[in-house]
């Protein structure tokens, strides 16, 4: 029979005072008392913190542990898919109604500054009030943004009211949705189920490229609004996930922890049979503690801080130049080849869209076989060879197939990029500080996203008469494997390990 604590559900208080968090010890009546867990026999401790862990990662993959991951990333594929919408209309819509200067603040305030703020805010939510909470609040608050966005186009000011709205929103769900992933599905799927799932917003980003060939740059509003509804669409959606056992856990809301867990293992037990049993009596994964409040300052201690110290000039070098700095100047380099509305947003379908879900797709199938290290500097090299590519077929000897090869390859190398930096990073951090530390260092390196995509402006229209190689150079070397390198050579080891291991 399980061991049933009265505990009230999370605030703290009552439930911190039986729990010893420096002897790892239960103290409740009848029978307990002050027994080691791994002393006690497994049915007798199936509510207790590293129980909840051991539950969790001891099962084989099913159907349950894809749904909710396919859900997060849907808020994340339509939440990020109306957060460029800035950059995408405004050569071919906007142009005539405000000027590059203005330009460059709106789209920093939508790439950069709004998803900043909401990914620290985020993070701290996160760890406070739940993951699930948080990306639900998110989607819907990018969804609202989207759509007055849409609304008060083009006034500059109400645009840049409601694009700083909207990007906040979408930093709650760009910080918490790796980490509710991580924290859902067992070590030895991780990988290939969170990048599985990060896979499908390739099949979002397509939908709404696809909206805008057709939409833009006649009926531009109804393509903002549909973003819009969309994003608020994945909020409601994401109701029906469960939160996140380990939070729950963490936060000593055991109970309800045990009821998240309890219906996972019956949706696993339906679909694989009978499941392995726990092992609870091993110090590994380690008693999980009751966390109420985390302060900053304990990312900035011990080996937290080496991690933090390697993470998050990554996520600022990265964002600078692999991810937000080429995509900034992917369209220019498009337009010098006298690319329309309709054509441009064609390109990007067919290209830009799917190879970015390809990375995506092969950090899925090699992520739990290759270490996740060394798959940021994999996809670091990816990224620089395709840059080097499309510079050769377009400035020395013009062959158009193997140029748009090239941005299909920068597409690959970026979102592989990407997706291995947000579980790599997720994966680094204990649970009571996974969230905040996630909403650091991403949100930090948004800061990349500020100051990235000037600087690649500046030095490739300085190179434009040698085919914009100031660009290049800056986004492969400083911007892709610079930071690959950083996280190769001095990032830890996370190859199936256990997130509790991984804390230590």
């Amino acid at each position: 029979m399980q061991l049933q604590l009265q505990l009230r559900p999370g605030r703290g208080g009552p439930e911190a005072d039986k729990y010893d968090r420096s002897t790892h010890l239960i103290r409740q009546p009848g029978g307990i008392g002050n027994t080691p867990i791994a002393d006690l026999h497994p049915e007798r401790i199936m509510l207790s913190p590293n129980a909840i862990a051991a539950r969790m990662d001891r099962l084989p993959s099913a159907r349950i542990h894809w749904w909710p991951c396919l859900l997060v990333q849907m808020a994340y594929g339509l939440t990020t898919a109306a957060g460029a919408y800035v950059p995408f209309l405004y050569i071919f819509v906007w142009s005539k109604d405000f000027g590059h200067l203005q330009y460059a603040w709106l789209s920093a305030v939508q790439l950069g500054l709004g998803v900043v703020v909401g990914e620290l805010a985020g993070g701290h939510l996160a760890d406070r009030f739940g993951r699930k909470k948080t990306i639900v609040w998110g989607s819907l608050l990018a969804g609202l943004g989207t759509l007055v966005g849409g609304t008060v186009a083009p006034n500059y000011v109400g645009l840049l009211m409601a694009t700083f709205v909207q990007a906040i929103g979408i930093g709650f769900v760009c910080v918490v949705s790796a980490v509710y992933m991580n924290e859902f599905v067992p070590p030895d799927v991780r990988g290939r189920i969170t990048s599985g799932a990060q896979a499908t917003t390739g099949l979002w980003a397509v939908l709404a490229l696809a909206a805008a060939h057709y939409l833009v740059p006649e009926h531009y509003r109804t393509y903002i609004w549909g973003l819009g509804v969309a994003a608020i669409v994945a909020a409601c959606a994401l109701l029906a996930a469960p939160e996140s056992p380990r939070w729950l856990a963490a936060k000593g809301r055991w109970t309800e922890a045990n009821q998240v867990v309890e219906r996972i293992e019956r949706a696993v037990q339906r679909q694989r049979g009978q499941l392995p049993e726990p092992d609870l009596r091993e110090a590994n994964p380690p008693v999980l503690p009751i966390t109420e409040q985390v302060t900053l300052g304990e990312l900035f201690r011990g080996e937290s801080l080496r991690r933090t110290l390697v993470v998050t000039p990554a996520w600022i070098l990265g964002y600078s130049g692999i991810i937000f700095g080429c995509e900034a100047f992917m369209a220019v380099h498009m337009q010098s080849y006298g690319f329309a509305a309709p054509q441009f947003f064609l390109v990007t379908i067919l290209i830009y869209g799917p190879g970015y879900a390809a990375g995506a797709l092969l950090a899925s199938l090699v992520n739990e076989r290759v270490e996740r290290r060394t798959l940021v500097c994999l996809s670091a090299g990816i990224f620089s060879g395709a840059l080097l590519l499309i510079w050769v077929f377009s400035h020395v000897h013009q062959i158009d197939a193997l140029l748009w090869v090239g941005w299909a390859l920068v597409g690959t190398g970026s979102g592989l990029w990407l997706y291995s930096m947000y579980n790599y990073t997720a994966g680094a951090y204990p649970t009571r500080l996974r969230a905040r530390a996630m909403g650091l260092a991403d949100g930090v390196g948004r800061t990349g996203a500020i100051f990235g995509p000037v600087i690649v402006v500046v030095l490739g229209d300085a190179t434009a008469e040698h085919g914009f190689y100031g660009f290049m150079l800056y986004c492969a070397v400083v911007g892709a494997l610079v930071p690959g390198l950083l996280v190769g050579f001095l990032g830890i080891r996370q190859q199936g390990a256990s997130l509790e291991s991984l804390s230590d």
